[in-house]
């Protein structure tokens, strides 16, 4: 009698199977070759497979069994068994178990040897394995078996190969022989990984292969005698994708990373970047993980043969809690000279950098309160800056917020802080404020009103060196009365057939803070602010806490919108307001200057999605005591897909007749678009009006295939000159990038760039 519950299979072990992420929670090498490559993940091309053909799949019925305990089921046309207690069975032979199936012309079961034999159309599958071959053989005792001239699927990566045999030596050790890989389709070779010998550890998490080959389009790529590499998501010390561009200042530059993984809460990445007309750069990272948090350390060392100089820039940031509601930030960076980042940096924001913060800052939360205290420090990179112009450091600074409703209709807090300024040659000292409210909020479906009263305290302490002011210790008292009021009304309307809901949202605001004589207290922190609809329902006119500036009042905007009936979608929004003052004000910066302007700029800022992918946005400032856009910015986006996107933006800013000299104009357009399903073209220009320059011009390309893509990005940034910025030049830099998907990118990260490019593109984190 055959016990058909004794037939059991084990599946052959994925070689790229998955396994939950280690603890530094950032993506690192899921599979090192060789002395490594990384494996990558494509963000700018289409969804990675989608130019494949339909790769096979099996399907299997759910089941909560454990395979232990589960039945085998066979199936087959005839069968036949013999003297020697074996059981033949031919024809269409099936033998499943939960999630496990053979298939096979031919199937020979020795029950004495709890052996299984299969010939003939042999397929072995998992939910993401299969396996064909000629024949195969399983030992059902201890999972060990062999396969002949197999094909297989790795169907969760899209991963595919041959080999001569596969040998299952026990449920955790698969060694393949003459094996290949590759993600390609079938009968398409682009790129193929071949070796004479792979062995696959799975307890282990290693595997290893002799002889091994990459080539790509026929042509031989890499070659390693022997290497060993992680199969899961276990990471391994190794060499990670190069990185080659090419720019005018810099020469011919490439960049090989080598990635040592020291402990599981502990790796490194060591950079050597060579630069043809500058020399050798060491780029190095530090990465750690512990109980009380994670951060990393940076330094960046080169000897420039252009400058005959050597240059650095030097990194450390923290975050984490190191106790119950307590969490801690550091963040310190320091950079050699200020020309680095024009030199060694392709963005146009970081180019511009001209102070880098360093803070080390400790945060207490509590039940409706959270308590801060931080020492702040700035590295001023352009030495240039005179000192007056540069920030404070706070050494240090202690802040507590409060903010609790005992009962729906009345709500009180706390907003203090004391904090010690200094810097270099400029009157220090010390501040603390503490400003107190309460408000009584009405609000419900119709409309809301928010009466509040703010009562502020400041006082200083003033050292004695750099001392203008007659006084050492000023302070100020003053109230702040604001009433905050809206309404919503709303009404059904039909457009060219589609039902729409308008709303109607008027706003007032109503803020009275009294004259209080402010100029014999230091400004510290305080500065204007550009105006903009955040200002409308702002209580103070200046950031900071030295100066509250005096007023009354008046603010009063419309929002309108058009939304969908049936899901919603906003079709329409348009905002309109403006500030009245009803008295002057006299509080400035410096000494007291009497404003008698009576309002100020009128806002208007609207937005129409004109089809699903295709929206219109403007924003509009009008002086109209001068009868002139001091502001202009419209926006065209269409946005079909995170590869389809379009954008054409044009700003202008400043005061025609008070300072026509000074209103800056600018274009940008960009781009990323598809030709058809394999090719995509990327652009951008950033373009300046008045002095007809152009400050970022960029052009990509790239092809992709089922299994492998290639992209290639020229960018022009432009750099000011470090003696005259007015002459700066624009500074060329290629980028290239070659994916063997599922397997290595080579090249730039052109992802970054795309962010960086084209507003509205996310890359894949």
């Amino acid at each position: 009698m055959i016990s058909m519950a004794a037939l059991t299979f084990t599946s052959m072990h994925n070689p790229l199977s998955p396994k939950p992420a280690t603890l530094i929670p950032r993506r690192l090498p899921q599979m090192v070759l060789g002395i490594g490559l990384l494996a990558s993940n494509n963000s700018w091309a289409i969804e990675s497979w989608a130019l494949c053909h339909r790769w096979p799949t099996a399907e299997f019925p759910s089941s909560t069994i454990p395979k232990a305990q589960a039945p085998t089921q066979l199936t087959a046309d005839s069968s036949q068994g013999k003297q020697d207690q074996s059981l033949v069975l031919s024809g269409n032979v099936v033998v499943e178990r939960p999630y496990e199936r053979l298939l096979a012309d031919e199937v020979t079961y020795f029950q004495t040897e709890n052996r299984v034999n299969a010939t003939g159309n042999l397929r072995f599958e998992t939910p993401d394995l299969r396996v064909d071959g000629q024949s195969g053989r399983i030992n059902l005792d201890n999972d060990s078996g062999e396969f002949t001239e197999t094909q297989y699927y790795l169907l969760s990566h899209h991963g595919r190969g041959e080999s001569d045999r596969i040998l299952m030596l026990n449920p955790e050790v698969t060694v393949l022989k003459h094996a290949s890989y590759t993600t390609c389709d079938p009968g398409d070779e682009d790129w193929v990984l071949r070796a004479s010998t792979v062995t696959l550890d799975q307890g282990s998490g290693m595997g290893s292969a002799w002889n091994m080959y990459l080539s790509f389009q026929g042509l031989p790529f890499f070659y390693f005698p022997y290497i060993n590499f992680p199969i899961t998501d276990e990471r391994k010390t190794g060499v990670l994708p190069p990185s080659i561009g090419t720019s005018r200042t810099n020469g011919t530059d490439i960049a090989i990373p080598i990635y040592l993984n020291i402990h599981p809460q502990l790796d490194a990445t060591i950079t050597p970047h060579n630069y043809t007309t500058r020399g050798l750069q060491w780029v190095n990272e530090i990465r750690y993980l512990t109980h009380y948090g994670k951060g990393k350390i940076g330094a960046e060392y080169l000897d420039d043969q252009t400058t005959r100089t050597t240059r650095t820039l030097n990194h450390f940031e923290h975050a984490g809690a190191f106790a119950p509601n307590w969490t801690s930030d550091i963040n310190y960076s320091r950079v050699s000279d200020k020309d680095y980042f024009h030199d060694f940096s392709s963005s146009l924001s970081t180019t511009s950098t001209s102070q880098l913060e360093r803070h080390v800052k400790v945060n207490h939360s509590f039940v409706a309160a959270n308590l801060m205290a931080q020492a702040q420090d700035y590295q001023t990179v352009d030495d240039t800056i005179p000192y007056s112009a540069r920030p404070y450091r706070r050494l240090p600074q202690v802040a507590l917020t409060a903010d609790t409703s005992p009962v729906d209709w009345f709500r009180y807090g706390v907003n203090s802080e004391w904090v010690r300024f200094h810097e270099q040659d400029h009157l220090n000292g010390e501040r603390f404020d503490l400003a107190t409210y309460a408000s009584l909020p009405m609000e419900n479906a119709a409309g809301f009103f928010i009466p509040k009263l703010t009562l502020r305290h400041t006082d200083y302490q003033l050292e004695k060196e750099n001392n203008p002011l007659p006084d050492r210790s000023p302070y100020r008292n003053i109230s702040t009365l604001s009433l905050d009021s809206g309404l919503f009304f709303e009404r059904d309307m039909n457009f060219f057939g589609s039902s729409l809901l308008q709303t109607f949202e008027p706003q007032l605001f109503y803020l009275y803070t009294p004259y209080r004589d402010q100029s014999l207290i230091p400004v510290f922190d305080s500065s204007t602010v550009s105006f903009s609809s955040a200002q409308l329902f702002q209580e103070n006119r200046f950031s900071g806490r030295d100066r509250v500036g005096d007023t009354e009042q008046v603010s009063l905007s419309l929002t309108s919108r058009f939304l969908q009936q049936d899901d919603g979608f906003e079709r329409f929004r348009t905002t309109v307001g403006q500030i009245y003052y009803l008295r002057d004000r006299k509080v400035s910066l410096g000494g007291d200057v009497l404003d008698t302007t009576t309002n100020t700029d009128a806002i208007l800022e609207a937005e129409a999605k004109l089809t699903r992918n295709l929206s219109l946005r403007g924003d509009l400032l009008w002086n109209t005591a001068y009868d002139t856009i001091t502001k202009r910015y419209i926006k065209l986006q269409h946005r079909a897909s995170n590869r389809e996107i379009v954008n054409i933006a044009y700003r202008e800013q400043g005061n025609r007749v008070t300072a026509p000299g000074s209103v800056t104009k600018e274009i940008d357009a960009a781009a990323l678009w598809p030709l058809n399903p394999r090719w995509s073209l990327i652009g951008r220009r950033y373009h300046s009006l008045p002095d007809d320059r152009t400050l970022e011009k960029l052009f990509g390309v790239e092809y992709e295939s089922c299994c492998w893509a290639f992209r290639a990005v020229r960018r022009a940034v432009y750099t000011p000159d470090s003696v005259t910025p007015q002459n700066g030049a624009l500074r060329y830099s290629w980028y290239l990038q070659l994916e063997l998907k599922g397997l290595t990118g080579i090249g730039d990260r052109i992802e970054t760039l795309m962010e960086d490019t084209v507003v509205g593109y996310k890359a894949a984190k």
